[in-house]
């Protein structure tokens, strides 16, 4: 016979039939350990290793980087910290740690860990894993670049490599992400309003490159940039505003011309081309790439 105080406290209903005991479980109960002594004692509306029904057990359960539960008879999953499921398997928890932690990076410098499409979140910062559209990368914007080196040791090194003969990848962008980057700034992507126009102010402000990118612009054109100077290469990187309210974002790098002066003058060239060229053209912001 099933004990009363038993059958009452986990929410059972005996019954007799033709002189057998039995009981039926109650809605969003059942006796899942198969002893009819402790009645219904398994909520399986809320038990992860019993979900919606007895032995289904919600993927992940036990995997010590998810938050694994179960609401309303369904499963719900959720990573810990910065540990993200990127192969989407659920069943082995989330696999990939973001490490070091808050820097969107892996112990590698410049190589970002693969989040897939998952968000990540650092603090009172947060990126989506798939801007742009078909990055799958755990940066905002910028996959081909290469950050190994202080500027002390940048500035040391300098000259151990001739940029117009051999391209260096360490402590490097390229022109085209580097255009995405200053085209999601100037656009609000990666900082708030007040932090955008404090960085856009203080490219406005910049005096260094006079003869690069500000050289032939005309005098109604503001321009925001930075401008990068090693051994036998120039660059200069911004966006440039005309009367008519349109932006372009360009980033121009150039080695050899003979020197400084010649660098300077193929970045004002190429710039005073890429301007003209957008002023015939109609529409709205644009993007020069690289030229």
């Amino acid at each position: 016979m099933l004990g009363t105080n038993s059958i009452t406290s986990v929410v059972a209903t005996p019954f007799c039939t033709n002189g057998s005991c039995g009981f039926n479980c109650n809605a969003g109960f059942q006796n899942c350990n198969g002893i009819p002594g402790d009645g219904c004692e398994t909520n399986i509306t809320s038990n992860p290793q019993n979900c919606s029904s007895c032995g289904n057990v919600c993927p992940g359960f036990g995997q010590a980087t998810a938050n694994v539960s179960c609401s309303g008879a369904a499963c719900t999953f959720s990573c810990q910290g910065e540990n993200y499921d990127t192969d989407n398997n659920p069943g082995n928890g989330c696999e990939q740690l973001d490490s070091p932690q808050n820097n969107h990076g892996t112990g590698s410098p410049g190589v970002p860990t693969n989040l897939g499409s998952h968000d990540c979140t650092d603090g009172t910062i947060s990126w989506n894993g798939v801007v742009p559209s078909d990055s799958r990368t755990h940066l905002p914007v910028v996959q081909n670049f290469n950050l190994t080196r202080d500027i002390a040791t940048l500035v040391r090194d300098d000259g151990e490599i001739n940029p117009a003969v051999q391209i260096d990848i360490r402590d490097s962008a390229t022109p085209r992400d580097m255009v995405r980057l200053l085209s999601g700034l100037y656009q609000g992507k990666w900082l708030s309003a007040s932090s955008r126009n404090v960085l856009i102010g203080a490219m406005e402000r910049c005096r260094t490159g006079t003869g690069r990118i500000r050289a032939l612009m005309p005098g109604d054109v503001r321009v925001a940039h930075k401008t990068g100077t090693l051994s036998n290469t120039s660059s200069d990187v911004g966006i440039i505003t005309g009367p008519d309210g349109r932006s372009i974002a360009v980033a121009i790098y150039v080695t050899g011309q003979g020197g400084h002066a010649g660098r300077d003058a193929k970045i004002a060239a190429i710039t005073r081309t890429l301007y003209d060229g957008y002023q015939v053209e109609n529409g709205g912001y644009r993007v020069a790439v690289q030229h």
